[in-house]
């Protein structure tokens, strides 16, 4: 059984010959495997979110208010929550209101302070959404047997603990 970084080794291998590309470490290839499988997991989620007319940064900030509904969320909450810039979250959260899926509030405790929380339009729109991406993410996990998605989640849990732990590192 081959797959598409296979055959990407292949050809790097072949054309170092002529070029003088750098080697490729062979035991690296699952980190070309992991790429490769956000780029298509992406990919789907982005179908996802064109049939539900969002955005992935709007998906991913109504998700996140779904996530902790019923508690609202200030605009850096929702940042930090949904791994957006601050640029990108006041132009997404203007999209949103305009299109009548959150709603602003202020702050009982601190007037100073606008929160966000889901309309109940949006609440079901990201619902919807979210049931799509869930069973979504079923099939594709199905399409190993149970003890190697147990294994796999198992590594990936090692793998992502020691790499958030380096991006810890250079904060």
């Amino acid at each position: 059984m081959t797959d598409s970084i296979d055959k990407f080794f292949e050809e790097w291998a072949a054309q170092r010959e002529k070029s003088g590309l750098p080697t490729l470490p062979e035991d690296a290839q699952y980190i070309y495997r992991i790429a490769r499988m956000c780029k298509v997991l992406g990919e789907r989620l982005d179908a996802t979110c064109v049939r539900h007319d969002l955005t992935r940064s709007q998906f991913e900030a109504m998700a996140v208010l779904r996530r902790r509904h019923p508690e609202p969320l200030s605009a850096g909450d929702l940042m930090e929550a949904a791994f957006l810039t601050s640029g990108s979250v006041t132009a997404m959260l203007n999209q949103l209101l305009d299109k009548g899926l959150v709603q602003r509030q202020t702050n009982k405790e601190d007037k100073r302070r606008i929160e966000v929380l889901l309309t109940g339009e949006g609440m079901k729109k990201i619902e919807s959404a979210i049931e799509e991406r869930i069973q979504d993410n079923l099939a594709l996990a199905r399409l190993l047997p149970k003890g190697s998605r147990e294994d796999m989640n198992r590594l990936m849990r090692q793998c992502l603990v020691m790499v958030e732990a380096l991006e810890e590192g250079k904060k």
